[in-house]
């Protein structure tokens, strides 16, 4: 793949990015490639640098998630994106991990591909490490030099979610019940569309209520969700 150079852990945001809520980084593994590399990008051939973080952080179906076209994707990149989501399933699958989302964005030579993975914490409360990023970035990093899947150079990031995980798939309601949300609904539940409560319970219909803050009830399916994602108590 030609010359890597590895820089050290750092406690700042790369590339003076500015990290939302719930994704401010603890330390950041990177990856740079060196100018033998970044020449065969320039010819078509697919190489990446990498970089992952660890947390402080049409539609197409592939492992039972929607891959939606983001605002400025192009046919390609979301293609693109449901190929990398299955090589990323894969690869969480044997290293104990899920992956929560996997976005492409960017254009030309600024293209950001963005993996964000999680795991059940341990009895000792781990969660995300530091050696995960690494692995499954390197991991992803070899699938896609074999697969080729993206056209041209990109920046590789992988992360853990933060405190305000977002809730993409229907197992991730099941699995937090109990825990307090934001949702966003395509369209409104009653005269709700969005709230904020607790995950009261989901039904075979894959149906979720949530529990307002005033003790109301809401219930909606699960495919009316927009956006939605754990809210963190300061």
């Amino acid at each position: 793949m030609g010359f890597r150079e590895l820089s050290q852990f750092c406690y700042t945001v790369v590339e003076g990015r500015t990290s939302r809520v719930g994704e401010s980084p603890l330390f950041y593994w990177l990856m740079r490639l060196g100018e033998e590399s970044m020449k065969r990008n320039e010819i078509g051939a697919h190489k990446n640098s990498g970089q992952a973080q660890a947390p402080g952080q049409a539609q197409l179906k592939v492992a039972g998630r929607a891959v939606e076209k983001a605002a400025g994707q192009t046919k390609a990149q979301v293609s693109a994106q449901a190929i990398i989501e299955k090589l990323a399933d894969a690869i969480a699958a044997r290293t104990g991990l899920e992956i929560v989302e996997v976005e492409l964005k960017g254009a030309g030579r600024n293209q950001l591909l963005r993996i964000t993975i999680d795991k059940l914490a341990n009895a000792e409360g781990e969660g995300v490490t530091h050696t995960d990023c690494e692995t499954v970035s390197r991991e992803v990093s070899e699938a896609l030099d074999a697969e080729d899947p993206i056209v041209g150079p990109y920046s590789l990031e992988v992360t853990s979610p933060g405190v305000e995980r977002k809730l993409k798939k229907w197992q991730d309601w099941e699995r937090f019940k109990g825990k307090k949300v934001k949702v966003l609904l395509k369209e409104p539940a009653g005269d709700l569309k969005h709230f904020d409560g607790a995950i009261a319970r989901t039904a075979e219909d894959r149906s979720v209520t949530v529990e307002l803050p005033d003790g109301a009830e809401v219930t909606f399916p699960f495919e009316q969700v927009d956006r939605a994602n754990l809210k963190f108590e300061w």
